[in-house]
């Protein structure tokens, strides 16, 4: 019988390989189960494994009911204040009021309760309130000014005979959602600007008003000197006359501009009926020269103005028409609803001297004057001074209107005045 020995050896080294796997497969498990069972014990390592089981499925458990819990909850405590939200907030120059969905206060400025915003964490102030529900009711954001004083727990002086005047503060607020339950009332102090100005103002109007007399008392002095028989003396007198005109014409006007430039808040105090405001301010002119003023005023054209201010814009607007007017012209002041009808219009034409294109960007400043104008002698217009648009302009801006101008030099001009409209 013959034995192929090649086929045993392969058979041998095959079976050599198959036992050298086994073993080492057996050894790797060993080493990774030894240590269980040597200090647990096969019993104890089955328990540790069941355990783990047990414990990764309640975690599953939990965070499934975790969720619903969640949703069934009230919504505050989803609703938290992240920390990055807070840094902003403490980061802003303005001072902050954070409102939650119970229109609660969740967090505020010191400065806040000093202005009597905030009282007993509740807005204390109507309009903020009304605001917040506005912005909860999808309105958008809400920004207004308000002038509040220091709250009354905050002024008090141990003599009860003493007289305390809270300290008035104007805050400019904005209040927006930041958030679906939460709102926001950023507030900005606007009071050491606005004192300034007032300051500024009341005295530019303390020392107008002591120029007024001193210059009609010159007035009064040059017109008595200008009709004396000796030809110096009447000379110095009609000088000493027109710059004292003049001089009333400025200070009357600056105190306008000061006036034109006082904020006007709508309310029903101050409604008013521009066609019947435009007639008397018309009726209470004198034009000369043979010119004539008419007006189309159409009726119920109501506007939130302050009177004296539309009143010194229309006047100064027909005046400077008749002015410029040739001898025996016509002024037309038209009270109609614009294109855009939420605005009122005033239109005051004439067909006088008119002004230079590259002029009419400019007639709106202070104290200037185009290169075209009228006779002094003639039109009596030596007492002009340039304020009389730049009160107009600062009329309209105040009312948030415009003023604008269509001119060619030998047709006329046409001013417009638009202001908005009195919502009803």
């Amino acid at each position: 019988m013959h034995v192929d020995l090649t086929f045993v050896l392969s058979l041998v080294v095959i079976a050599l390989l198959s036992l050298a796997l086994v073993g080492w497969l057996l050894s790797v498990v060993w080493r990774v189960l030894s240590p269980i069972f040597q200090s647990r014990g096969l019993w104890r390592a089955a328990r540790s494994l069941t355990w783990r089981m047990q414990y990764s499925r309640r975690r599953r458990i939990k965070k499934r009911f975790d969720v619903l819990e969640d949703d069934d909850e009230d919504e505050d405590e989803d609703d938290e204040l992240d920390s990055s939200t807070l840094r902003v907030l403490t980061a802003l120059d303005a001072a902050t009021i954070v409102v939650d969905g119970d229109d609660e206060v969740e967090r505020a400025s010191a400065s806040a309760y000093r202005w009597s915003l905030v009282k007993n964490d509740e807005i204390a102030n109507d309009q903020i309130a009304e605001a917040i529900q506005k912005a909860r009711q999808g309105e958008g954001r809400q920004k207004f000014d308000i002038v509040t004083y220091t709250a009354d727990d905050l002024v008090k002086d141990s003599e009860e005979d003493t007289h305390v005047t809270a300290r008035p503060h104007w805050l400019s607020v904005t209040v927006s959602m930041i958030s679906e339950r939460r709102a926001v009332v950023l507030i900005s102090d606007q009071s050491e600007a606005k004192r300034f100005a007032q300051t500024r103002d009341d005295f530019v109007t303390n020392v107008a008003e002591q120029l007024l007399e001193p210059a009609d008392s010159l007035a009064s002095i040059g017109q008595a000197w200008s009709q004396s028989t000796n030809e110096v003396a009447a000379r110095d007198g009609k000088v000493i006359s027109t710059q004292a005109r003049h001089m009333h014409k400025l200070v009357s006007d600056l105190l306008l501009l000061i006036q034109a430039q006082e904020k006007v808040t709508p309310s029903e105090e101050n409604r008013l009926d521009l066609g019947a405001l435009v007639r008397r301010v018309v009726d209470s002119m004198t034009p000369d020269r043979g010119v004539r003023i008419y007006v189309r005023a159409r009726d119920g054209v109501l506007v939130n103005a302050s009177a004296v201010q539309i009143e010194a814009a229309v006047g100064k607007l027909t005046s400077n028409a008749v002015r410029y007017s040739k001898n025996n012209g016509v002024v037309t002041v038209v009270v109609d609803t614009a294109r855009d009808e939420n605005y009122a219009a005033i239109r005051v034409i004439d067909t006088g001297l008119g002004i230079r294109p590259d002029e009419q960007e400019h007639i709106f400043e202070r104290f200037y004057r185009g290169s075209i104008q009228p006779n002094d002698a003639v039109a009596g217009n030596e007492d002009s001074v340039g304020l009389g648009l730049a009160i107009v302009k600062h009329v309209a801006l105040t009312h948030r209107g415009t003023v604008s101008v269509w001119s060619a030099p030998g047709q006329g001009s046409t001013f417009s005045l638009f202001l908005p409209k009195a919502t009803k």
